[in-house]
């Protein structure tokens, strides 16, 4: 890599950091616009994800339980 061309990318590099962090910001402020519905139905689907996630888990193992293991 050119010395010049590294030179240009340390300049550059912070308005590139400042421009994502304002497309971050806006990116929030559009989500925290959004009808309470939304949000509301991700947040309860992500939580059923989680709980049955882990009952399946626990109903597998409980199945399972060491079967597979050889003596």
């Amino acid at each position: 890599m050119a010395k010049e061309e590294l030179d240009e990318r340390i300049r550059s590099a912070p308005s590139e950091g400042v421009q994502k962090s304002k497309q971050e910001i806006r990116e929030g402020l559009e989500e925290l616009r959004r009808p309470a519905g939304g949000p509301f139905i991700s947040g309860l689907s992500a939580g059923l994800d989680i709980g049955f996630g882990m009952l399946f888990m626990a109903v597998i193992l409980t199945f399972v339980d060491g079967r597979g293991e050889s003596r």
